[in-house]
């Protein structure tokens, strides 16, 4: 289907036709609209001047210094989850992707959308959509086969410190206590996702990449901007779908 120029895969149309479609949201969707958040480089920056004034941790000093191993040496120096929601702040203010995204599914009994941004930004567009649909937060969350909602895999700013921000926040959510990565493992053998706002470089499509490349293949895609990118998602088993702007 050929959608304002964008090629939409067959097999998207038909998961969202069928009830099998999960939309995973990052960083890139709540950069959109009239009050955009910051990058999540930025927002490191933002958390590292509050708390390290001086940058004694150095964070961000080269290309290869991470934002969650940079994140980890400042929560020597402070409250990284406390700073990152103040940062953030609690509106519910939304972006039109926001309630275009949860516009796909009609009824709030359909919504299914998976997110790793802290923001509550979801919760706003669904209460300007007239939508009830569930609310999950880390670390207590749905069976990853059978749910229907909002889940917010690493937490919001209702309760900071459940947050997953750091490199040592990832290990306990992926590998150590796994519960992420279990929630993951389960809804990609059950749903058809497309991820909306996600870079290759993202930490959590570093650990899908791990994990899960063998049981996404025919059953992820991605709205992808940047052609160079291809090759590097399809590696992972997922479908890159080209477009220019999310206004389309």
């Amino acid at each position: 289907m050929i959608v304002d120029s964008v090629a939409i895969p067959d097999g998207l149309c038909k998961a969202l036709a069928e009830d099998r479609l999960v939309v995973f949201a990052g960083a890139g969707v709540s950069m959109q609209g009239e009050s955009p958040l910051p990058p999540f480089a930025d927002l490191v920056r933002q958390i590292g001047r509050s708390l390290d004034p001086l940058n004694k941790c150095k964070i961000l000093n080269s290309d290869a210094d991470g934002c969650e191993a940079s994140l980890g040496r400042l929560s020597e120096m402070g409250d990284i989850h406390g700073s990152c929601a103040s940062i953030i702040g609690g509106a519910k203010g939304f972006s039109n992707l926001h309630a275009n995204i949860l516009s796909l599914f009609g009824k709030s009994e359909r919504v299914r959308v998976v997110t790793t941004n802290f923001d509550l930004r979801f919760n706003g567009a669904a209460e300007f959509l007239g939508l009830k649909p569930r609310v999950y937060q880390c670390p207590a969350l749905p069976l990853g086969n059978d749910f229907n909602g909002i889940v917010y895999l690493h937490g919001n700013t209702l309760h900071p410190s459940e947050t997953v921000l750091s490199d040592v926040d990832f290990g306990k959510a992926y590998i150590s206590n796994g519960w992420a990565s279990r929630f993951l493992v389960d809804m990609f053998s059950a749903y058809t996702v497309l991820f909306v706002g996600y870079s290759c470089g993202d930490m959590m499509v570093k650990y899908l990449a791990r994990s899960l490349s063998a049981d996404v293949r025919g059953k992820a895609y991605v709205l992808e901007i940047d052609d160079a990118q291809f090759g590097k998602w399809k590696s992972l088993g997922v479908e890159p779908i080209r477009f220019d702007a999310y206004g389309q």
